[in-house]
């Protein structure tokens, strides 16, 4: 969106202001003419009026579309979004004083209102300009209660400087120009004749009732198109500066393996024929925002959306005292091949490592391609984990394994492994990012009654001053000596894993395989919310609390450490069979707003 339009389209109730007064004035009773003298009638004729504007018609103007934007009532939305607030601020808000806010802050008068009918839908549309590299052209509608309204509105825009036919150009006291025109009780908005003209009927089309309270629907190779380049390349343009950005922040640059999943989702992006962006509220689900692709036919995108199955979270994990305590992230995963492949990647990796050195493999090689293809050949692919942050990230997590002779090898391959096999294991997808990357021991150790390893690894940048943070928060993170690391092949023919603080004693649990016993509020909660392909629920919480335990300042920790109840978050990621739509979602159910409520009580507070 250009500069110009957004400066526009925020003045755009003030910009319906100033062209009605004309209108009315020019429609109203004057005294009678007076009489002709022969001077005037040798008067040169007046230069003919601009013929009417006429709007391009949708059809025609469709192939150019960028971009489409619909709020079907801004009044439920308001209403709704002032009741999720609500629960979280003790201010005295309301709908209308909301909206009253919202106009002063653009300037204009909260008399405006009376005019506007926000229970009907606020659509626009964008197209490419005809110059390659141009700003798309936008054009909103929005509705007035009556023509006679719509005609009030554009008075209270500006002065008007141009008419085509029933198209006012207005000029505001700011120096801001727009075109309106009425169509019965709507009107059209644009910065220019050319926009008003080629999006405008795309705008009116799409005035439709909607699912979502608001949805922003953007055509990627039109949009690249219009700024004179293709989806590719700008998303390789957009990887390469991200790139530039990591090694700038203290000259450690990215993994290997970080931007391999960076290039993976550039190429399911740069497969979606649309993508849409779309915003729910509702006093009693809470904030939904989701993201949602339509993938063009045959490509890596369509794949994925066909791959519909779920599971639950496996039942070793979610084990908790009381409903005041939940993992910071609960996770799980059923794209199993996209799972794998990452584990095909590290192989590969490894292998190449091998090629470049012109040496034949050393034991630690051989030990670590071993354990990778065990791990390939026994894994299913599907996930469950959770992560913890206090006193240090921890965590659990769970793969299934396809039946008992693949727990035997694996068990076999993961025995195998010492300091220098993992080393071999994990140095490769590090590639050039300056990481130092220690493993300080490995050990065979029983859990329970089971057979497993121990390992302690320690993380750091290169010291220097750019770095002192960072490795503050990464030793608050891992530990100071590390992080600690158990695995074994557990009952169930499962593969666990189980690190930071407390990893022992879980993993002796899972050991057990004995299914954990959940609170009443985390069942409900996995219950309350649906299958996903990818599942989420993440207590925002705990997150907070850590973020504010890596800084100095103790006022800040004692605001996380006085939150008294979880802030849960849900979201995830599915398609569908048909292959139309991949869908990932995030929703903050009322009860995070409500708790919240302490967040912003404390945080008011410590302002005074």
């Amino acid at each position: 969106m250009s500069a110009r339009f957004a400066l526009s389209s925020r003045h755009f109730f003030r910009a319906v202001t100033a062209a009605v007064a004309i209108l009315c004035a020019a429609c109203g009773g004057s005294a009678p003419p007076a009489a002709v003298s022969p001077a005037a009638l040798r008067a040169p004729a007046a230069p003919p009026a601009p013929p009417p504007l006429t709007l391009l018609s949708a059809a025609t103007a469709r192939p150019n579309l960028v971009a489409t934007f619909l709020v079907p009532s801004l009044e439920r939305s308001l209403d709704s979004g002032v009741g999720l607030v609500r629960l979280a601020t003790p201010l005295p808000l309301d709908a209308a004083g909301v909206r009253d806010l919202l106009l002063s802050q653009m300037g204009l008068s909260p008399d405006l209102a009376k005019h506007l009918d926000l229970k009907v839908p606020l659509s626009g549309a964008a197209v490419a300009a005809a110059h390659p590299g141009a700003t798309p052209l936008m054009a909103f509608s929005v509705a007035a209660k009556s023509p006679a309204d719509a005609l009030a509105l554009v008075a209270a825009a500006g002065a008007p400087i141009a008419r085509r036919g029933l198209a006012v150009q207005v000029q505001a006291k700011t120096g801001d120009k727009g075109w309106f025109l009425p169509v019965g009780n709507v009107l059209l908005i644009a910065d220019s004749e050319e926009a008003l003209t080629n999006a405008g009927n795309l705008a009116l089309e799409g005035r439709g009732a909607g699912k979502d309270d608001v949805s922003v629907v953007v055509y990627p190779d039109n949009l690249a198109r219009a700024f004179g380049t293709t989806v590719k390349g700008a998303l390789d343009l957009v990887l390469a500066q991200m790139a530039g950005l990591s090694k700038a922040a203290g000259s450690t640059g990215m993994t290997t393996e970080q931007e391999r999943q960076m290039r993976d989702t550039a190429e399911y992006l740069a497969d979606a024929a649309s993508a849409e962006i779309a915003i729910n509220l509702n006093a009693t689900k809470g904030l939904g925002l989701l993201f949602r692709l339509a993938p063009r036919a045959g490509g890596k995108l369509e794949r994925l959306t066909r791959e519909t199955r779920m599971i639950a979270l496996d039942p070793l994990l979610g084990g908790a005292a009381t409903d005041k305590e939940m993992p910071a992230v609960i996770l799980t995963s059923a794209y199993a091949e996209r799972n794998l492949e990452q584990i095909r990647r590290q192989r590969a990796l490894l292998a190449t490592q091998v090629a470049k050195s012109g040496k034949p493999p050393g034991k630690d090689v051989v030990a670590a391609g071993n354990f990778l293809d065990a791990l390939t050949n026994s894994l299913v692919g599907d996930i469950s984990a959770l992560f913890g942050l206090r006193g240090g990230i921890s965590g659990d997590i769970v793969y299934p394994l396809k039946d008992a002779a693949s727990a035997a090898v694996l068990t076999k391959g993961l025995i195998g492994l010492d300091k220098a096999a993992i080393t071999a294991l994990v140095r490769p997808s590090l590639g050039e990012a300056k990481i130092d990357f220690k493993v300080s021991s490995v050990k065979a150790e029983t859990f329970g009654a089971v057979r497993g390893l121990r390992t302690l690894v320690s993380v750091s940048l290169p010291k220097d001053k750019n770095n002192a943070m960072v490795n503050s928060a990464v030793k608050k993170l891992l530990g100071t000596k590390g992080l600690e690391t158990l695995m074994a092949v557990v009952p169930g023919n499962r593969l666990a894993m189980a690190f930071g603080p407390g990893a022992k004693a879980r993993m002796v649990a899972m050991s057990k395989g004995v299914a954990a016993t959940r609170t009443k509020g985390l069942t409900q909660s996995l219950e309350a919310a649906g299958p996903r392909s990818v599942f989420v629920l993440a207590d925002l919480r705990e997150i907070i609390r850590f973020a504010l335990l890596v800084g100095d300042d103790a006022r800040m920790r004692g605001i996380g450490d006085s939150l008294p109840s979880p802030m849960p978050l849900v979201g995830g990621a599915t398609g569908d069979a048909t292959g139309k739509q991949f869908t990932v979602d995030l929703t903050v159910p009322p009860t995070c707003f409500a708790a919240m409520g302490g967040l912003v009580q404390a945080a008011m507070m410590m302002s005074r």
